[in-house]
């Protein structure tokens, strides 16, 4: 893709099926997820390089496709492009922390912004999902788990602060 390309993801609107008080670009997603993912491995002490590049990517193929919500993807086994070249370049480890950050996105975002009582099942959904996650990885990686977890913390109750603040 060109830059130009690249940049729709500005006018790409995230939630087709479910009611929000306001829209959410692709983009803003994308930064969020980076945002996320970085204060992950800054709790875990790695090095967030390749972290960092792969939240940036994860959903670019919606550029061209628009939102496609997340069980229609699975359902029908969607693979992206674009998630498989930065997602290869990342160890295990740095994939889940950005597979956990985008988990913790879509729960910030829904909690803020849902209308009406499908977003309200929606938001319930992503936190089970948060959860099974989370109980998929806390055996292998308690620490993985432990950082998510401060983040959402953190996240919920508004102590978030940038790291060069």
């Amino acid at each position: 893709m060109k830059i130009q390309d690249l940049m729709l993801a500005q006018d790409v609107k995230r939630w087709t099926i479910v009611r929000t008080i306001r829209d959410q670009s692709l983009a803003e997603h994308m930064y969020n997820v980076t945002m996320i993912a970085r204060a992950i491995a800054a709790n875990l002490g790695i090095d967030d390089t390749k972290i960092i590049k792969y939240a940036l990517d994860h959903d670019l193929d919606e550029i061209l496709t628009g939102d496609i919500p997340t069980p229609a993807k699975e359902r029908l086994k969607i693979n992206t492009a674009y998630d498989g070249k930065s997602f290869s370049a990342c160890n295990s480890r740095e994939a889940s922390v950005v597979a956990m950050a985008d988990i913790i996105e879509a729960i910030a975002f829904i909690t803020d912004n849902q209308v009406g009582r499908h977003a309200h099942h929606v938001g319930n959904k992503l936190m089970t999902r948060y959860k099974n996650r989370c109980d998929l990885i806390g055996s292998a990686d308690p620490a993985l788990v432990e950082a998510c977890n401060s983040v959402v913390r953190d996240l919920l109750e508004g102590k978030y602060e940038a790291e060069n603040e």
